[in-house]
This record gives structure tokens, sequence and C-alpha cells, in this order.
């Protein structure tokens, strides 16, 4: 797994270019979330997407990952997300967000990149509990 949040000040993005590999014993995942496709260089600046008041000489146009403006109104997968958890805090409508299950998976899948990482070797999922765990829950 790789990824870049450490990217130089004039980048376009500004820290931020998101792509994840997943190589896996019987296939992969790849997602590039870079929105690089279209860009724009100008003399003039393009005001950034996040800070207010800061401009950038070049831009990438695609949307970004959590969303964007418009017309004073944030709009995108973020913004969506936030408003169905604050739907379902408020009038306990269902969420369709992650559940307490998914987020142990992911730390699962994130355990099991680095113990593949630091051993070479491939890590079976999901792991076996382990005592201590089982014998709190008791």
């Amino acid at each position: 797994m790789g990824e870049c949040y450490a990217l130089p000040h004039h980048y376009p993005a500004l820290g931020h270019a998101a792509r994840v590999e997943l190589i896996g014993s019987e296939g992969i995942l790849i997602i590039d979330d870079d929105h690089t496709g279209q860009i724009l260089v100008s003399e003039r600046g393009a005001p950034h997407v996040y800070i207010p008041e800061h401009t950038v000489n070049t831009v990438f146009l695609g949307s970004g990952t959590p969303g964007d403006w418009a017309l004073g109104e944030f709009i995108g997968p973020v913004a969506s997300e936030t408003r169905a958890w604050l739907d379902h805090l408020s009038t306990g409508h269902q969420c369709l967000l992650a559940t307490a299950h998914d987020a142990r998976r992911t730390i699962e899948v994130t355990l099991a990149i680095e113990r593949s990482l630091a051993s070479g070797a491939t890590v079976r999922l999901p792991f076996a509990e382990e005592p201590e765990a089982r014998a709190a829950r008791l």
C-alpha cells in the first residue's frame, strides 16, 4: 500500500494525492483518486478549494475527494456522508455509513498490510481473536 500526503507546497492539490494499491494473493485493487486529468495553469492564480483567500497557480480541475463549494453550498461525498450521519443522530434514520464491524475489518486489513510488509508473508483474514480480547468481553 502506498500513500502520499507530503507533497511540496506548490503542488496543485497542496498535499493530497490519493492513490491506493492493494495487492493480494488472488487479485489487486487500484484506486487512483488524483484528479489530475484536467489541469489549469494561470499567472493570475485560482482560488484554492479548501483554503479561503488563498490562490494557487496550478490547479487540478476535477472535483476534489471531499467535494467542492458551489453557490455557497458544499457538495460532494464528505458533505453527503456528514448529512447522513447528522440525520442518523438527530432523527434515528438508518445510517448507511460504516458500521462497527466495517471499522474492525478496516483495522484488520490495515494491520494485515503492516504484518505482511514486516514478514514478507501472506496474512490471512479474519484474524483469530486474541485470548485477552475474548476474556475482556466476558
